[in-house]
C-alpha cells in the first residue's frame, strides 16, 4: 500500500536512477527516473517510476530537485545517472554547479556494451525471485499502470527508458538484494 507510512519507515536506503535523453521531441525517447528503496529483508521496493521528454537543462534541474526531494529522511544513498549520451552532460553540469547536498550523491553507471534488452534479462532473475516489490494499484501511484504496460511488453515497446532505468537500478543494487 503506497500510503502505508510504516513501509516507508522500514526502508533502510534509497537510490534514484536516471536514464537520460538528449531531446524533448515526440520521436525521441524520454528521460526516465526510477526510485528504489531497500528494505531490511533485502528486497527492493519500487517507490516511483517517472518519464518525460526533456532537454539536458531540464534533466539537470530534475536530478537536482529530486535528489533533494527524495532525501527528506536522510536515507538517500545515491543518484545514479547513466554514464552515456546526455547523462555525461548532466553529470558534468551538476558536478560543476550542484549544491553539496546534491553533488555528494551523484554517481555514474556505465551500462557497458550490453543492449537494453540484455540488461533487462540480467535483472529479471531478481524479479522472478520475488526480490522486487511493486506498489499496489492506488490513486497515489497513477504511473503504475503505464509502467507495468511498458515493462511487460518489453522489449517490444516504443518507449524503453523506464524499464531500462529500472533494470539499471536492479543491476546496480544486485549485491544488496537477496
Amino acid at each position: 500500500d503506497p500510503g502505508d507510512q510504516r513501509l516507508r519507515n522500514l526502508a533502510i536506503a534509497r537510490w534514484l536512477f536516471y536514464d537520460t535523453a538528449f531531446k524533448d521531441e515526440e520521436q525521441n525517447d524520454p528521460t526516465a527516473r526510477i526510485v528504489l528503496e531497500l528494505l531490511p529483508d533485502y528486497r527492493v521496493l519500487l517507490r516511483e517510476a517517472w518519464w518525460k521528454r526533456m532537454q539536458v537543462p531540464q534533466v539537470t534541474a530534475d536530478v537536482n530537485d529530486n535528489t533533494v526531494r527524495w532525501n527528506f529522511d536522510g536515507k538517500l544513498r545515491g543518484t545514479i545517472v547513466e554514464d552515456k549520451g546526455s547523462g555525461i552532460a548532466v553529470l558534468q553540469t551538476l558536478r560543476q554547479g550542484a549544491l553539496p547536498e546534491v553533488s555528494e550523491f551523484l554517481k555514474e553507471f556505465d551500462p557497458g556494451t550490453a543492449s537494453k534488452p540484455e540488461r533487462a534479462r540480467r535483472a529479471a532473475p531478481w524479479c522472478e525471485r520475488d526480490c522486487v516489490l511493486l506498489p499496489m494499484p492506488h490513486e497515489k501511484v497513477p504511473w503504475l499502470f503505464d509502467f507495468e504496460d511498458l515493462f511487460f511488453k518489453a522489449p517490444n515497446t516504443k518507449i524503453k527508458d523506464p524499464w531500462d532505468a529500472f533494470s539499471m537500478g536492479i543491476l546496480y543494487l544486485e549485491n544488496f538484494i537477496a
